[in-house]
């Protein structure tokens, strides 16, 4: 059977999902050649159910009349059903197939409304979808569309809804997935990623705002009578030697007695850091080498977990008994998750000559946390005096 080209039309809703379907030169001068060899679907009215492509190149060649076959639908889900079946195996984009996909939502949630209107119980099962697994809409979905599992679809239906509200970022996700520059997982991370830096920004200017308006006196804290809870603590500990060496750097009684009271490991372990710890937060604490092992006891017991460390290399020569002790260690312990808000990765030793102050640590390392930390209230611990702004602090010399 053949039908007039003037009296046929394109289906709105293949134009609707599938875009305007424009047949290649390959297929013109195939059409032009030998005819249009496979007819087309349609309705009784002409409208094109299936064979837009083959329309347009019978069009573009000139032909007046193409072979047709007329099909009759009981109502318009089975009609709509039928185009999307008709484009099944072909090639479809990202857009193509999440517009496909939300036809074929469409089409289950007005037959299971159908089917509640009928009086069927709406866990009923709906029969839709004939070449998928009788499984979650979900995921026939995605096995009808080729998007791939039903986890992936849920992703890229995310992506999808988000672009459609006007998210510039989703946009550019859905243009980069359209071109094969992203995969649908790979543009969820990226999306993730901008969007955790929005948030981080967002807590920085809240942060820095509030802390502007803090006088200098509000700053110091007394961690055993506050509710106040930090997210970066940093400490450097008056460690005791127990060293009774005679000569050399150490003297008599150990050096750290002619500077500052000193503590033994129980009674900084004792110490009540988890009551002004954020459930995420991190700890920056320094050590000497000769009291590296017991440094652990006391991470441990402020309910952090040892992640890695910072070198002080000071450059200069130092006494020691077993070789020349020139550096010491900043550890890093988090508690909960507290990776750095900024992914810039400093080098793990600092070389800085120290200065002719005793046991004072240099102010860069409060630079480089504040450069990875972006956001939260941080507290210098055991603090002799205000190194930086934006630091609250403890210690008995403060």
């Amino acid at each position: 059977m053949n039908r007039s080209i003037s009296e046929l039309r394109p289906h709105p809703k293949n134009a609707e999902i599938y875009g305007q379907e424009s047949a290649s030169e390959e297929l013109v001068a195939s059409v032009k050649s030998k005819g249009v060899m496979v007819p087309l679907t349609i309705k009784s009215d002409g409208t094109i159910i299936s064979g837009h492509r083959r329309f347009d190149a019978a069009r573009l060649a000139g032909l007046e009349f193409v072979p047709i076959g007329i099909a009759t639908f009981e109502n318009e889900l089975d009609e709509l059903e039928a185009i999307i079946e008709f484009n099944r195996q072909r090639e479809k984009t990202f857009v193509q197939k999440m517009k496909e996909a939300e036809a074929l939502e469409g089409i289950v949630k007005k037959r299971l409304e159908e089917k509640m209107k009928a009086g069927f119980n709406q866990y009923s099962p709906v029969e839709t979808f004939p070449h998928a697994e009788p499984e979650k809409t979900r995921d026939k979905v995605a096995q009808q569309t080729g998007i791939g599992s039903g986890k992936t679809y849920e992703v890229a239906k995310k992506i999808w809804n988000k672009a459609k509200e006007g998210d510039e970022s989703a946009k550019i996700a859905v243009s980069k997935i359209e071109k094969g520059e992203l995969t649908i997982h790979g543009a969820k991370k990226e999306l993730d990623k901008g969007q955790k830096s929005i948030e981080i920004a967002r807590k920085r200017e809240e942060y820095q705002e509030r802390i502007s308006t803090q006088a200098p006196d509000n700053l110091f804290v007394d961690i055993l009578n506050t509710a106040q809870k930090f997210r970066i603590i940093y400490a450097d500990p008056p460690w005791s030697y127990n060293d009774k060496c005679d000569r050399g750097g150490v003297q008599s009684g150990g050096v750290e007695l002619r500077h500052y009271n000193t503590m033994s490991i129980k009674e900084m372990c004792d110490i009540p850091i988890k009551n002004i710890s954020e459930d995420n937060s991190v700890l920056f604490l320094w050590v000497t080498s000769p009291l590296l092992e017991d440094s652990f006891s006391i991470i441990n017991a402020w309910g952090f977990k040892y992640k890695t460390s910072f070198v002080w290399d000071k450059v200069g020569h130092n006494m020691g008994h077993y070789n020349s002790v020139r550096h010491e260690m900043l550890l890093i312990a988090t508690r909960g998750s507290c990776t750095p808000d900024n992914k810039t990765l400093y080098d793990s030793v600092q070389s800085i000559e120290k200065t002719d102050k005793h046991s004072q640590k240099p102010v860069e390392f409060l630079n480089i946390i504040d450069d990875l930390y972006l956001y939260g209230d941080r507290i210098e611990l055991f603090a002799r005096e205000r190194q930086k702004d934006g630091w609250f602090l403890w210690g008995n010399e403060i």
